[in-house]
């Protein structure tokens, strides 16, 4: 089973969760998919430490081990959106009022499919906006699809 970082249930530590916890997390005990889904969140401030590389693959591994994944680009270079075969959009679809399910692109890879990332600067500071309006309609479009997803990156 993969292993990972994820936020602990009890005490709220952070830390390297065990292949039987994630596995749990992941799976029913009668061993059916769980409805639902994980966030995994790929971020530092520095550039060039290979996030955009790690959610790629990551998000493929993941994929092709039969876990449904949701890939989102919010990186204003595109490069996760343009490495998965997918152009950028005119307008980031987590910044607009259309519903998110409507912008969500299949990707070659079963599976695998990807909010593509947009190169429009307003959407980029709506993303990075610390206000709550912001947060809301972001939260609020990521879970009209977490039901669909086993993996959101």
């Amino acid at each position: 089973m993969f292993g990972g970082w994820s936020k602990q249930r009890s005490g709220g530590k952070r830390g390297l969760a065990t292949d039987a916890g994630f596995a749990k997390s992941c799976f029913t005990e009668t061993g059916s998919k769980s409805t639902v889904g994980r966030i995994l969140c790929v971020v530092n401030q520095k550039g060039g430490v290979g996030k955009t590389t790690t959610a790629v693959n990551l998000s493929a591994a993941l994929a092709m081990a039969g876990q449904r994944t949701l890939l989102v680009d919010m990186d204003p270079q595109c490069n996760a959106t343009s490495s998965i075969g997918i152009h950028p959009t005119d307008g980031h679809p987590l910044v607009q009022t259309e519903p998110l399910d409507q912008s969500i692109v299949e990707s070659k890879v079963k599976n695998l499919s990807i909010v593509p990332g947009s190169r429009t600067f307003h959407d980029v500071d709506k993303l990075a906006s610390p206000g709550d309006a912001e947060t809301k309609l972001v939260r609020g479009h990521l879970d009209s699809v977490m039901d669909g997803y086993d993996f959101v990156m």
